[in-house]
């Protein structure tokens, strides 16, 4: 998870260019970001959007563990996210 955490780092200090102790952030479970997230914008893409973010950032350090990939697919369910297309289904054989 280092490699994912240089990530939001990276994008911390030299997109947003905010001054944000990451550690002192809470840990969200999906559900409450998925009830964050409606509040603001109740359109599906926003949630689309977020959760291939967080597929990305778990693909930095190579294979995702099964950890990250459940956490995944819990966060698609809160978000109620449904990919039809063969290339998302992450229980296919590849």
């Amino acid at each position: 998870m280092n490699s994912a955490l240089a990530g939001i780092r990276g994008i911390r200090d030299h997109l947003l260019k905010v001054d944000v102790d990451l550690n002192a952030l809470p840990s969200l479970q999906p559900d409450a970001i998925a009830a964050a997230v409606m509040r603001c914008d109740p359109d599906p893409e926003w949630r689309e959007r977020i959760l291939r973010e967080m597929t990305l950032v778990a693909m930095f350090d190579s294979s995702p563990s099964p950890e990250a990939l459940a956490l995944l697919e819990q966060t698609a369910t809160d978000f109620k996210v449904v990919s039809h297309h063969p290339c998302f289904d992450m229980t296919a054989a590849i």
